[in-house]
């Protein structure tokens, strides 16, 4: 095969991978948040963001860089680092 099929290929894997992590970070955010008994909205408040952000967040339509999660957790009283830990161990693969 060509160089470029190759590269293709392992991006693509590559992105499959990133988005099932993707998919487990959401989730686990919104998990967390509704264990701390925030709404969308008193925790959009607290980051002075749009309700929709974190509507955005947990659908996956929207990701968030390391600084935004750092806050987004520190938010919810949650420790950033703990927090990477729970998503590496539930996507070890």
């Amino acid at each position: 095969m060509t160089d470029k099929v190759e590269q293709a290929k392992t991006q693509s894997a590559f992105k499959t991978k990133a988005k099932a992590v993707n998919e487990v970070l959401a989730s686990q955010l919104k998990e967390d948040r509704t264990t701390e008994r925030y709404t969308m909205r008193q925790l959009s408040s607290l980051l002075d963001v749009p309700h929709s952000f974190i509507g955005k967040i947990e659908q996956q339509g929207r990701r968030l860089d390391v600084g935004e999660f750092i806050l987004y957790c520190r938010a919810m009283g949650k420790d950033p680092v703990a927090m990477l830990q729970t998503v590496i161990k539930q996507t070890k693969s």
